[in-house]
């Protein structure tokens, strides 16, 4: 999150998380799926313009993720965006609630350190 704009890499999944490549995904040799899980918050940073991540580094601001297992959505984030403005935001960026596939969606505010972000320490 950088101001109140949701900075994501989607994925587009069944309601059971398994990933459905794009066209561009399909003709490339190799397992897409593999390497789309391998993602992580820094590697994802790193491909962003420098206009976008301000100069700062993967962690500075609070983060978060979305993932689709077993018919529910799971929203890890980090505890100072979990707010219900904040959350209806992210059900309406990934939407969640017009998935007829979900059936529930939980929320977590991680605390550890993993989700941690430089920007609360200012």
């Amino acid at each position: 999150m950088i101001g109140n704009r949701i900075v994501s890499e989607k994925r587009l999944c069944d309601e059971f998380g398994n990933l459905i490549p794009d066209e561009n995904e399909e003709s490339q040799k190799g397992g897409f799926q593999e390497e789309a899980w391998s993602n992580n918050h820094k590697k994802i940073w790193s491909k962003l313009p420098r206009k976008v991540t301000q100069g700062k580094s993967f962690h500075y601001f609070p983060r978060g993720r979305v993932e689709i297992r077993r018919q529910r959505a799971l929203i890890f984030l980090n505890p100072c965006l979990c707010y219900e403005g904040m959350l209806r935001k992210i059900k309406a960026e990934f939407r969640l609630d017009h998935n007829e596939g979900i059936r529930d969606i939980l929320v977590k505010a991680d605390g550890s350190r993993h989700y941690q972000c430089d920007c609360e320490d200012e």
